[in-house]
């Protein structure tokens, strides 16, 4: 993974500024904004211009190049991941698991923050 992209997503899995969602990679819940971890990934993307976020007014779910649930290939490629199903796999424990399951398991950020400075 690149180092500097990496070190920007670190950053916000571990700022305490972002809500952590399930299901979707940004979503509005009841009025405030919830994130998975790969959403933060794709939020600073968007940022940066890499990829264009688009928010569904009818369900408040953001899509980053027409992604809702993975990471586009365009963020993949950006952020040097080497995943081609646009969900990067991490060690957790005694096996490897997809960090949105990690995610929606309800691993908390700073657990999956150091999960991926670990493994990515």
């Amino acid at each position: 993974m690149n180092a500097d992209i990496k070190k920007l997503w670190l950053e916000a899995l571990r700022s305490g500024e972002y809500k952590q969602g399930k299901s979707a990679l940004h979503q509005k819940y009841r009025g405030e904004d919830r994130y998975c971890c790969l959403g933060l990934l794709c939020e600073i993307a968007a940022q940066k211009g890499i990829v264009t976020k688009v928010i569904d007014v009818d369900d408040g779910r953001a899509s980053y190049d027409g992604e809702a649930l993975f990471l586009p290939q365009r963020v993949v490629e950006w952020a040097e991941l080497l995943t081609s199903s646009g969900d990067p796999t991490v060690e957790y424990k005694d096996h490897f698991e997809h960090l949105s399951t990690l995610n929606d398991d309800g691993k908390r950020f700073t657990t999956i923050a150091s999960l991926i400075e670990k493994s990515l």
